[in-house]
């Protein structure tokens, strides 16, 4: 299940803001089991935030809040937009 968060056009630290609500809504990374992962034992999330901005301090900063709260990030940037990707490690 992917939550996309568009915060284009926000100023910090109201992205930011967006970002920790939704990591809390998360919780502890809403691991589980799919049919298919039990077999293996490879736990897959059931949440992944995806957050767009324009605002490569949005990225600095989104990036160093998700990634202290244990979380990977991948950031795809195109044409002064950024997509990042971001889920439970």
């Amino acid at each position: 299940m992917k939550n996309t968060i568009d915060v284009r056009g926000l100023s910090c630290p109201e992205p930011l803001l967006k970002l920790k609500q939704a990591l809390e809504k998360q919780g502890d990374g809403g691991v589980a089991f799919s049919s298919q992962s039990k077999e293996s034992n490879t736990p897959v999330p059931l949440l992944q935030i995806e957050l767009l901005t324009e605002s490569q301090s949005v990225v600095d900063n989104c990036t160093r809040f998700a990634e202290s709260k244990g979380f990977s990030v991948a950031t795809v940037g195109e044409n002064g937009e950024y997509t990042m990707t971001i889920k439970k490690r």
